[in-house]
């Protein structure tokens, strides 16, 4: 089953003090792009994000986002000014000595030790959050694969449906491609044969083994069974399991070439109109597949 490279996931984790949310979009992309966008105090924990997202995807664009309350990261720590404090001890040490009666009056009149004290902040989160939100970003992932696979099998129908109707058109060209040849054999001929009439020539077997050449030139049986080909291994691929997208692009690619190829052959109007409606559906399937994983 196929797997589209759009998809969305989010989860909130409620700790103690706050919670967090985790988001995950993903979009097409050549290779597997991981974008983390979080908060700095979490850039620690991103070698350890990576890998649980590679567990679950290929290829694709992968941007997570992580919100969280301020009040989880914030810490806040008592720091002390301990010259400071030595010299107030120092200094009521020599009061009780000097002054035993009344030492104990004497230093309840002395200012606030609130200087003496700073409040330091600090970016720090501690493991069960960090747990947490890891276990948070797996459940995520679980969650984006999920639309992935949805998207993935309407994805296969449509161009199961695609596929069906450039089947259609190779079986309309199969069937006028001797009539059709013949037909530019024969208007060969007849300009031939009035160019040799004008000019006074005679004919000769030359000729018209020259125009048969010409005309196998015209013939497009190759390309045609070369498109089959191509489908029945694009119809292969959708039964498969895993990565398949670039296989698919690179298929895509030789069917618009297989195409071009009948329509530079094309003698015949009915042809080109065929021709134009199968590059019309290869455009699309092209568009299709540029979303595969």
């Amino acid at each position: 089953m196929l797997n589209s490279m759009t998809g969305y996931g989010s989860v909130t984790v409620s700790v103690e003090y706050g919670e967090a949310v985790i988001e995950i979009k993903t979009v097409n992309h050549r290779f597997l792009d991981i974008v983390v966008n979080a908060d700095r105090s979490l850039q620690m924990i991103e070698s350890q994000i990576k890998p649980i997202i590679k567990k679950f995807f290929n290829r694709g664009r992968v941007e997570l986002f992580i919100h969280i309350d301020q009040q989880l990261i914030k810490t806040q720590a008592l720091k002390p000014n301990w010259a400071m404090l030595d010299q107030y001890n120092q200094f009521i040490n020599d009061l009780s000595s000097h002054y035993a009666d009344n030492a104990n009056q004497l230093i309840s009149k002395l200012p606030d030790f609130d200087h003496t004290f700073s409040i330091k902040e600090a970016d720090q989160i501690n493991e069960p959050i960090i747990a947490s939100i890891l276990a948070a970003v797996e459940t995520a992932c679980v969650q984006v694969n999920e639309m992935r696979k949805i998207e993935g099998s309407k994805l296969t129908l449509e161009l199961k449906d695609r596929f069906n109707q450039i089947d259609n058109l190779i079986n309309q060209m199969t069937q006028l491609r001797g009539q059709v040849k013949e037909q530019h054999f024969l208007r060969m001929k007849e300009r031939m044969e009035l160019l040799l009439s004008t000019q006074g020539l005679d004919y000769t077997d030359r000729f018209y083994h020259e125009l048969a050449i010409l005309a196998e030139k015209g013939d497009i049986t190759e390309e045609l069974v070369r498109i089959d080909s191509h489908l029945s291994q694009s119809r292969g691929l959708l039964a498969q399991a895993g990565v398949v997208g670039r296989k698919l692009d690179f298929i895509v690619q030789e069917l618009m070439r297989e195409a071009n190829t009948i329509g530079s052959k094309a003698n015949d109007s009915r042809i080109s109109e065929y021709v134009i409606e199968l590059k019309s559906a290869l455009e699309k399937i092209k568009e299709q597949v540029q979303n595969i994983e």
